[in-house]
Formats: C-alpha cells, structure tokens, sequence
C-alpha cells in the first residue's frame, strides 16, 4: 500500500506540473516509465493523455498566433485538427472547453474572410458541445452568442442578431472570469453594429460613447481601438467629419498604448479606416491608413506572404483611384511578386493584377510595356 500510495503521488505531481513546467513533466513521466508496477497503469493512460493534450494545446496556439496576425486561412487547418483528434463522445471538461474554443476560432477565421455560413456552422458545432456538456454559463458560450450575432447582423436578422446579444450579456453579467470587463465592452460594440447596419446611427453613437467612458483601458482580449473605429464612422455617416477623425486618432492612440508603436494589432484598425474612409469616397485619407497597414504588415510578415500582397494591392487600387500612376504601378508589381510564389492558389489575383499593371501603363503612355503585360 505505501508504494501504491508513493506512486499516485508521483503521478499526481507530474500531471499538476504538466501545463506549468514541461521539464518537471517529462522530469515525473520518465521516473513513472522506469516502474514495471501494475498501480502505474493509470500513470501510462495520463501521460498519453496529458501528451495528447499538450500537442492539442500547442496546435491551439499557433493558430491563435496566425489569427493574431490576421492569417485566418492559414489559422484554419490548426483548428480543424484539434477538432478532428478530440472524440466529441468521450469528453473531459477540459477538452470540451478546448473542443468550444477551436470551432469558435474556426468560426471566427471564416467570418474575417466573409465566409458566413461556413462561420455560422462552426458556432452551432460549438453550441451544440455546449449545451451536451453544460457550459451554457461559460464565457465560450457567451463568444460564440456574439460570433453568431455578428453574422445575423451581416445578413439583416435583427431578431436573432439581438436575442444572441442579450444571451451572451446575460453570461458576461454573471461570469467571474478576469476578462469580463473585456467580453462585455465586447457585447455593447456588437450591438453598435445593430443599431448602426439599421441605421440608427445615433442610438449606436450614444451606446459607444457610453461604453467608453467606463472601459478605456480595453484589454488583450479585444481592442478598444476598433470601437473608436466604428464610432468615428457613424459621426461620419452623420456630417461630422471633424469628429470622425478625432475618434479614428484616439483609436490608435488607445491601440498603441495598450499593444505598442509597431504592434500586429494595429494592422485591422488601419485596414478598417482604410476601408471605412474607401466607403465614403475620402481616397486621400484612405491612402495615408493604407500606407500606415502597409508599413505594419512589411514589419510582422514574411516578404512572400499573400496577405502582404493583398495590402499592397488595396494600396496600389487607392494609387490608381487617386490618379498616382507611378506609384500604382509600382505597388501593384510589388503584389505581383509576392502573389507569383502563390500562383497555384492565386491565379485569378494574378491575372487581374497583370491587367491593373498594363492599364497603369497605358496611361503612363508606355504602350510596349502595356501590350505585352496585357497579353501575358
């Protein structure tokens, strides 16, 4: 009994160390393995198991880490494998709270790139092991409510985008998890959006300036910067283009306080005032944001990266719509470049690119450079 006893022990210390130290954890696997002991069959089935979930847990945060770098094609596969190895029949809590998070992050990767039903099918996967598991009450509930929500405002379903709103506020008002502040300044910009996508633009206004008024600080969870975002766009929407931009200033001061001067976070901000200032026809304000994306992206990604290419095809379109042929023509060669190490994937990007590059030519009148670019 005091070596059954010795042995539970030791495999009770290596699995609490487990997550904290893997050293210590490789440390009390490799004493249990020396043991021939019939008491270590359970030590054997939680080393295996503890394995798996370290590799699952690993594979979990490097698609985080492509998400953060808004590499969401590239965050999917990670996410797809954690959900392919965990039998959704034979589930601890810990890997059903794992299994919930990767679809709500496979989710999320296929709203950012606008596919919606796709999204939408990954919430209510993880929905479905929420409420088989009951973790209704849990915060990874309460994020796929607003994935959900997000989705239902997108194509007009005021209802259910409002009802997912409200559920996911019920569970952010009565969870103790240390990013509560987060998730609920989270669940009041969501609801903006409703009342903005319904054009009740100064329902949203109201809402957002209240909401910063309580939670400045944001947190690593979401970035208040994309609250001022979205605010600075509905005083534009209303004529008040000197208010828009002090918001669209104070969301990158709040972002680069929080992530720093040169921080990955600041690169969908830009993108989205890019996108926002596009809308509106404010080409010259576009430009300056898209450069600012440019310039962050060149600094955090890869040089072959297709997303760097996509940046700096929206920067060279901006060019040409401003009429700076030069350099329109340049950046789309620059996008062009990168996208050729992709063209397998990147056919119909390549074409068009080959396209936008001879009609910059054209109207530079360089009539060679522009025949032969269009024929290839």
């Amino acid at each position: 009994i005091p070596q059954i006893i010795q042995f539970i022990h030791l495999d009770m210390f290596c699995l609490q160390n487990l997550l904290k130290n893997p050293a210590v954890y490789k440390q009390g696997a490799s004493l249990l393995k020396l043991s021939t002991s019939p008491a270590l069959i359970l030590s054997s089935y939680s080393i295996h198991y503890f394995s798996t979930q370290q590799d699952l847990l690993q594979t979990y945060n490097t698609g985080l880490q492509a998400s953060r770098y808004c590499k969401f094609d590239e965050s999917i596969p990670h996410f797809q494998q954690i959900i392919s190895n965990i039998n959704p029949a034979q589930l601890s809590k810990e890997d059903s709270l794992l299994l919930v998070q990767a679809y709500h992050r496979l989710g999320e990767a296929h709203k950012k790139k606008e596919r919606y039903q796709e999204s939408l099918q990954e919430f209510l996967q993880g929905l479905e092991i929420v409420k088989r598991n009951g973790l209704e009450n849990s915060k990874e509930a309460g994020l796929l409510y607003h994935g959900i929500a997000e989705i239902s405002i997108e194509e007009s379903q005021w209802n259910e985008a409002r009802g997912c709103i409200e559920k996911a506020k019920e569970i952010f008002e009565n969870s103790k998890d240390p990013e509560t502040q987060s998730h609920l300044l989270e669940n009041g910009y969501i609801m903006g959006l409703l009342y903005e996508k319904r054009n009740e633009t100064q329902k949203a206004i109201e809402l957002w300036e209240s909401l910063l008024k309580v939670g400045k600080k944001g947190s690593k969870e979401f970035n208040v910067g994309q609250i001022y975002a979205s605010l600075g766009r509905s005083y534009l929407k209303e004529g008040n283009e000197k208010k828009a931009k002090e918001c669209w200033e104070k969301g990158i001061e709040v972002t680069k306080k929080q992530f720093g001067e040169d921080a990955i976070e600041l690169l969908p901000v830009y993108l989205r005032l890019t996108d926002i200032l596009f809308e509106y026809e404010q080409l010259q304000e576009a430009r300056v944001y898209a450069e600012k994306a440019v310039k962050i992206a060149e600094k955090h990604l890869k040089e072959d990266d297709a997303d760097l290419a996509r940046y700096n095809f929206t920067q060279g379109i901006l060019y040409f719509e401003t009429h700076d042929f030069a350099k329109a023509s340049e950046t789309f060669q620059k996008a062009l470049k990168i996208y050729l190490n992709h063209a397998a994937e990147k056919k119909e990007e390549v074409a068009y690119l080959y396209l936008k590059i001879a009609e910059t030519y054209a109207l530079l009148k360089d009539e060679k450079n522009a025949t032969e670019t269009h024929k290839i």
